[in-house]
C-alpha cells in the first residue's frame, strides 16, 4: 500500500481491525499512520493493509443491490440465445456500481467469458439499462480507492455503516 494514496478518513485494515486513518506522518523517510485504535503504525511492514472492495463493502456504504439483469447472447445479432450475459448493479441514489459477466460463443462454439466492473454516475433514477455516465477508471480494487473517487467527484465522504 502506498501512503500517498491515503487520505484522512480512509478505511484500512490495521492489525486486522477496520480502522479510519486519522493522521499520516513521514519521519526519517518512513510513513506512519494513526488511527482511532492505533498510534504511529508503521506503514511499510504489513501492519496496515488495504481493504478489498467487495459487494458487502458497497452495501456498507449505502449502495443497494438491484435485481440481477440478464439477457440472451451478448447483444450482437449473430449470437445465439445461449450464452447469457449478466449484470449486477449496486445503486446509492447517484452512482451505479455494475458487475458484468459478458459471455459469448467463440469460433469453436465454446462459451467465453469476460468480467468487468463499471462505475456510472446518474442524475436520474435508477433503471437497469442505464449506460450513460460511465466514469472511466483503471481499476478500483480497494475501499480507500472508492472513498477517494467519490470524494473527488462529489466533495463528500462516503458514509460507512458497520454491521
Amino acid at each position: 500500500m502506498n501512503a500517498k494514496e491515503l487520505r484522512i478518513g480512509n478505511l484500512v485494515f490495521c492489525y486486522d481491525d477496520v480502522e479510519a486513518v486519522t493522521d499520516i506522518v513521514k519521519d526519517h523517510g518512513q510513513y506512519f499512520i494513526e488511527t482511532n485504535g492505533y498510534i504511529a503504525t508503521f506503514l511499510n511492514n504489513g501492519e496496515v493493509k488495504p481493504i478489498p472492495l467487495t459487494e458487502e463493502w458497497l452495501e456498507r456504504f449505502g449502495f443497494e443491490k438491484q435485481p440481477e439483469f440478464m439477457w440472451l447472447g451478448n447483444g450482437a445479432d449473430w449470437q445465439p440465445e445461449y450464452p447469457r450475459t449478466y449484470h449486477k448493479d449496486y445503486y446509492n441514489g447517484e452512482f451505479v456500481f455494475r458487475f458484468t459477466d459478458w459471455q459469448w460463443m467463440d469460433k469453436e462454439n465454446k462459451v467465453q467469458s469476460q468480467k468487468e466492473v463499471e462505475f456510472l454516475r446518474t442524475n436520474e433514477s435508477y433503471y437497469s439499462k442505464i449506460y450513460e455516465g460511465n466514469i472511466q477508471f483503471n481499476s478500483l480494487e480497494y475501499v480507500h480507492e472508492l472513498q477517494n473517487l467519490i470524494f473527488a467527484l462529489t466533495g463528500k465522504e462516503l458514509e460507512y455503516g458497520r454491521d
